[in-house]
């Protein structure tokens, strides 16, 4: 049986291991969510619980490794 979340075979990850990606507590993300100059992706609201497309978020990381 696979561990894989139902959430990451949507393509979502929640909040919390968006912050263990990018070794960072999660009230940072939520600050992260107040900076649009940072182009972080928008967060998709599932029962009130905080998730971010993977696709997005890899999509960031190649924007910002490429300046």
């Amino acid at each position: 049986m696979s561990k894989t979340s139902p959430t990451v075979s949507t393509g979502l990850l929640p909040d919390s291991q968006v912050a263990q990606r990018y070794k960072v507590d999660p009230r940072t993300i939520a600050r992260w969510d107040q900076r649009p100059e940072l182009g972080f992706p928008k967060p998709v609201r599932i029962n009130a619980r905080k998730y971010r497309s993977i696709e997005q978020l890899e999509n960031w990381e190649r924007s910002r490794a490429a300046s």
